[in-house]
């Protein structure tokens, strides 16, 4: 990061005509491949199996009305997550004075779990030269940029997350219960419970729990949750030329940066592990100063 900011800095602006420059990229991403997990009929048929196996009885009467079941990787899996780059510079100036100054936006949507899975970046660039005298000449550089990030938490762990829970989820369990006979009770019935905009309660597994909880409840329960940064950088400096060999410059720059978290996470319920009993907001910031003077000679 800090070699790219040092790449920006040094860009200067000619003399001569105004000079547009505009550069943009535009696409998607997707997931390499899924893994080939079993369908609820298996499911069943391969659970009836065992606890027969081991000198039980049957779970699933009909395997087959199961049919398909509920595929978790599609449900959590963006194939065309869309991500794009746009760049637009200015530079020009006179005999006296030059300037440089570009402007970027940079945004890319998450292959898991898109809601909460973003990343955005703003920059800012103005760097100018400016002729006083012919004894002396100032110089300035300048950048911003601004970065904000959602991310999906423990996205991959024996700890849960929705890559975690999409391949260790049962494909009996519906993405939401739209019984209206089973979605007020058993777990529904708790107190947090997630429910989709037309009021059905998210699915939750009666046979895999712990951390593995319906990956589309435990979106509705990060959509609060981000991370930022703000980063000023720049400098200026002075020279003097003493003689035709000899030259002065005072420099003075500095770096003023500010990254922080903001989360608010509501009241849930994704399964007897895993649920909180009341609303909590969270919100951390800090701020880094850094100043840098340097004179020297040039000969």
């Amino acid at each position: 990061m800090l070699r790219q900011e040092l790449f920006w800095l040094r860009l200067k602006g000619k003399s001569g005509k105004i000079s547009v420059n505009y550069n943009g990229f535009a696409g998607t991403s997707g997931p390499a491949k899924r893994l080939k997990l079993l369908n609820a009929t298996d499911y069943a048929t391969l659970m009836n199996e065992r606890s027969v196996r081991d000198g039980g009885a049957k779970k699933y009467a009909d395997p087959a009305s199961f049919g398909n079941g509920t595929n978790w990787q599609d449900a959590i899996f963006n194939d065309s997550a869309f991500r794009y780059t746009h760049e637009l510079s200015i530079s020009g100036g006179g005999e006296k004075s030059t300037f440089y100054a570009s402007f970027g936006i940079q945004d890319q949507e998450g292959i898991v779990a898109t809601d909460i899975s973003n990343y955005t970046k703003k920059n800012f660039r103005l760097n100018s030269t400016h002729k006083i005298s012919d004894y002396f000449t100032f110089g300035q550089t300048f950048g911003y940029t601004h970065q904000k990030t959602k991310g999906i938490g423990n996205t991959n762990s024996e700890f849960g997350g929705p890559l975690s829970s999409a391949i260790n989820l049962d494909p009996i369990t519906p993405l939401v219960e739209t019984n209206p006979a089973l979605n007020t009770t058993g777990y529904y019935a708790n107190a947090g419970i997630i429910r989709d905009a037309n009021g059905n309660p998210y699915g939750i597994s009666p046979v895999v729990q712990q951390e593995m909880t319906n990956p589309l409840g435990y979106i509705q329960t990060r959509l609060g949750q981000f991370e930022w940064s703000d980063d000023f950088v720049g400098n200026a400096y002075l020279e003097a030329n003493i003689t035709p060999h000899l030259k002065f410059r005072t420099t003075l720059g500095g770096k003023l940066a500010y990254w922080g978290k903001e989360g608010f996470t509501p009241m849930f319920y994704l399964n007897p592990n895993m649920k909180a009993d009341r609303n909590n907001f969270s919100q951390i910031i800090t701020d880094l100063l850094h100043g840098l003077l340097k004179i020297f000679y040039i000969f």
